[in-house]
């Protein structure tokens, strides 16, 4: 074999050698970053998880508190509105006591209905969470005025599109609260004041039942 030979062949080695590696290069990372891919999915679906009641498909507890320190995060940087508005489903323990409706059956697909009909009404940044049990909270960035609008066609949903379960309407008893300031709330009261609108909201929402009933 020629020295000139001997240097070819020694080039088309190292040529192949060399082209194989950055191929096996190539797949390994490939393979790094779908495995990457996947990983982040799975994350992010067990996070989804970990927010979603089970029952409805909407928010859980879990996903109302994250909703709450996030709004409560954009007030401390810029003013801005928050509205809480509670909806709690009347009379469930009566559609739970009734065997011959289907007992905790119906109750359950009256929840659902529920928890349906207000995800179709509410904007894709507004949350929608189960409390638990009958009651669901909104947490929004609506006014004042906004919120009197949203609550009154809420209110008028549900009395002329009833949830009907076993051939009976279910009505809902609805409050809310709204906080606006015109200057950026300090950091350490933005938790005391969400509380408290959490609160008055709740309020709300059981003088609205209570009105109901009175009206009966």
């Amino acid at each position: 074999m020629t020295i000139e030979r001997a240097k070819h062949n020694r080039l088309s080695y190292a040529s192949r050698t060399g082209a194989s590696h950055k191929t096996l290069k190539y797949r390994a990372e490939q393979r790094l970053l779908k495995e990457n891919i996947l990983l982040r999915k799975k994350l992010r679906q067990e996070q989804a998880r970990s927010e979603t009641d089970a029952l409805t498909g909407v928010g859980n507890m879990h996903k109302l508190a994250q909703a709450l320190k996030s709004r409560g995060g954009e007030m401390t940087r810029w003013p801005q509105p928050l509205s809480i508005v509670f909806v709690d489903v009347n009379d469930l323990k009566k559609i739970n006591d009734k065997k011959d409706i289907g007992g905790h059956k119906a109750g359950d697909e009256a929840i659902i209905g529920v928890a349906r009909k207000l995800k179709s009404m509410i904007r894709s940044y507004d949350t929608l969470c189960r409390k638990g049990g009958d009651e669901f909270v909104i947490v929004t960035v609506n006014n004042e005025e906004e919120s009197d609008g949203f609550v009154k066609r809420l209110k008028g949903e549900f009395i002329n599109n009833p949830v009907i379960v076993c051939h009976n309407p279910v009505g809902v008893a609805i409050g809310k609260a709204t906080l606006h300031e015109e200057k950026r709330i300090d950091e350490d009261k933005i938790r005391k004041l969400i509380d408290n609108l959490v609160e008055k909201a709740d309020k709300d929402m059981y003088e609205d039942k209570r009105r109901q009933k009175a009206g009966r």
